[in-house]
């Protein structure tokens, strides 16, 4: 059980905030992502916003059909 949603993160920092980051290609896993029992790691490639100081992690709702 995991979910089929879309999942966006966006940083904000003391110099400024990422876009939305579509979280859709994992390093390790990137066919199944967000399963339940299991991680997903990123790589983010994002312009300097500093230290960080939030984040915000959105998802779109949809869920896993099986």
């Amino acid at each position: 059980m995991g979910t089929d949603s879309k999942v966006q993160l966006q940083l904000y920092g003391d110099k400024g905030i990422s876009q939305k980051i579509d979280l859709n290609q994992s390093e390790i896993n990137s066919k199944n992502l967000f399963e339940k029992d299991n991680y997903d790691t990123f790589s983010l490639n994002i312009p300097d916003i500093g230290n960080l100081k939030s984040a915000t992690l959105s998802i779109d709702g949809k869920l896993k059909t099986e």
